[in-house]
């Protein structure tokens, strides 16, 4: 099981925090708001299309990767790019795990974190908490 990368958007479509681990490309300028732009028009087609209200975007194949998608109530979103061969369910309470644990307590719960527009997270905590949870679900070697 291998990670490449992950993207944190906020409500706003920003790029609030994005780690790369063993990519088989270099980062390319501009990427984040090309994968922000590629998993808010899948999520938007799947909810069209999906029978429940939640939508039913969890995961997308691609012949190199799987990239796999949370968003909260709240509208953050995250993507999680993988190998192909990481089990979305899996994948899936993990995120959730993140956003709900992590999140909320590094960033959501942090005084000096302004929910706005452009505001980026910054410090170390989020991404320990980030480092420590993939490494307990031994998805991150």
């Amino acid at each position: 099981m291998t990670l490449y990368s992950i993207y944190v958007f906020n409500r706003y479509g920003d790029t609030i925090y994005t780690k790369q681990w063993k990519r088989t490309s270099a980062v390319q300028h501009g990427e984040d708001g090309l994968v922000a732009g590629f998993v808010y028009t899948l999520q938007h087609i799947s909810s069209q299309l999906s029978s429940t209200q939640a939508g039913g975007l969890r995961a997308v194949h691609t012949p190199l990767y799987k990239v796999h998608y949370l968003e909260t109530m709240t509208g953050y979103r995250v993507a999680l790019f993988t190998d192909k061969a990481m089990n979305t369910a899996l994948v899936q309470g993990i995120l959730s795990e993140l956003m709900k644990e992590v999140f909320t307590r590094t960033v959501t719960k942090n005084p000096l974190y302004r929910h706005e527009k452009g505001v980026l997270i910054t410090g170390s905590e989020f991404e320990e908490g980030l480092e420590e949870l993939f490494l307990q679900r031994k998805i991150l070697a």
